[in-house]
Order: C-alpha cells, then sequence, then structure tokens
C-alpha cells in the first residue's frame, strides 16, 4: 500500500526489522547472525579474518573507554575499506536481510505504520521489490514449495502486465527464463 513504517518478520528466534519509506524497503535491523555486516564481509572474501579480529578489538578498547563506533566506522579508520565500500557492503547486507526473509516456511509479521521513519535510519537504495523478491524466492524456497504453491493455481492464465523484454530487463532473467514469460499471455 506504499506505506511507511515497520515491518517485522520473525521465525524460529529470528526477527527482522524492515523500514519502508512508501512502500520501499530502505533499511532493516536484527536478523541471523549470519546477516552481521562483519560476517557478510568475511564471507564474501571483503574481510581477512586477521583484519576482522583488529577491528573488534578496536570496537572493545573504544567500548571500554564509553564510547561506540559502528563496524563501517572502524572499517574506515583502519583503513580497510573506503567509505563507498562500506556504503555498499551496507547494501549488499540489507539485501541479504532481506531475501532471508523468504527462508522461514512459517513466519509472523507485523506492520506498524508511521508517519516518518526515525532519524537515526540510514536509507539505502535497492534494486526493485520483484528482484528482491524473486532473489528471496531462489535463494531460499525449495523448488518442490514453488511447485506446490503454482500447482494449487494451475487452473489460473496469468498474463503479463508488461511486455516480457521489459520483465527481463527489470528482473534480470536469463534467455530461458524469457522464453517463459513469451508464454503468459492468458491462454
Amino acid at each position: 500500500d506504499r506505506e511507511t513504517g515497520v515491518l517485522e518478520v520473525s521465525a524460529e528466534g529470528v526477527c527482522t526489522r524492515v523500514f519502508l519509506r512508501a512502500g520501499v524497503p530502505v533499511s532493516a535491523e536484527g536478523g541471523s547472525l549470519r546477516e552481521t555486516l562483519g560476517r557478510m564481509l568475511l564471507r564474501r572474501g571483503d574481510l581477512q579474518e586477521a583484519d576482522y579480529v583488529r577491528v573488534i578489538e578496536r570496537m572493545t578498547q573504544k567500548l571500554m573507554a564509553n564510547e561506540q563506533q559502528r563496524l563501517g566506522e572502524v572499517l574506515v579508520e583502519l583503513e580497510l575499506l573506503s567509505g563507498q565500500e562500506v556504503h555498499r557492503a551496507l547494501e549488499a547486507q540489507l539485501f541479504e536481510k532481506l531475501t532471508a526473509c523468504f527462508q522461514w516456511a512459517q513466519a509472523s509479521w507485523t506492520f506498524s505504520e508511521l508517519d516518518e521513519l526515525p532519524e537515526e535510519i540510514q536509507a539505502f537504495s535497492l534494486p526493485p521489490i520483484e528482484q528482491l523478491v524473486l532473489a528471496g524466492l531462489r535463494g531460499h524456497t525449495p523448488p518442490e514449495s514453488i511447485a506446490a504453491w503454482l500447482a494449487a493455481r494451475g487452473s489460473s492464465k496469468p498474463r503479463l502486465k508488461l511486455p516480457a523484454v521489459a520483465l527481463q530487463e527489470r528482473l534480470q532473467l536469463d534467455a530461458p527464463s524469457l522464453r517463459l514469460l513469451e508464454h503468459m499471455d492468458g491462454t
């Protein structure tokens, strides 16, 4: 409904808070430990284990001095990443947090509408929502679950609202997926 607010998605003891501005996800908090910025950078090879330890030690020193620094700030301070690289990593982290919400077969969610997002929320730009959904389904939903969902709607006769080529570009689909879309003509 293009609302601004917070969408909380919870399952298996994990809660992800998604901040939406006019219906578009711009930030997220929480999620699993796998989705923390440091772990993501390690997993992707953008940060070495020894450097990660240096970052954590620096953050601990700051905390003991009653100062708090975010991981990204320390990465820049120690010249391990540039500010621009940290920003791109935070966008990638947001993408991972959002698509990970598709991994649960049984999740609960609540939405709290807000007039505007809190000032401390740093907003990021992401690909179109359709790409997020597609990445979430591809990455976290077993094919048999998708097949069961589609089978239950087998009598439907889908028709595309946009030309297949426009959807291919918007969703960044490969050639076989485009051929599938071209057959969705309502028949």
